[in-house]
């Protein structure tokens, strides 16, 4: 049984262009590439895992402290009252 070839790594959705390396903007038509994770053939994996969700740490930490003190504040009510 022969192997297929493998499909090529990049091709662009809408010019259907090749590419060896990954780039947000095809080379041919200068459209920009969707990032979808899910179909990896045509919209591959790049190489920044924010994905399109980045968030700050700082942020982070204020809200979990918030999150905390509300969790606190709503035991000792329940306890006291």
């Amino acid at each position: 049984m022969e192997e297929r070839p493998s499909p090529p790594p990049f091709s662009c959705p809408h010019c259907g262009a090749v590419s060896e390396t990954f780039r947000t903007v095809c080379p041919s038509c200068g459209r920009p590439y969707v990032r979808d994770y899910v179909d990896v053939r045509m919209h591959p994996r790049d190489s920044d895992l924010t994905g399109t969700f980045a968030y700050r740490r700082f942020w982070a930490r204020v809200s979990l402290v918030i999150i905390v003190v509300v969790i606190l504040l709503t035991v000792l009510m329940m306890i006291f009252f």
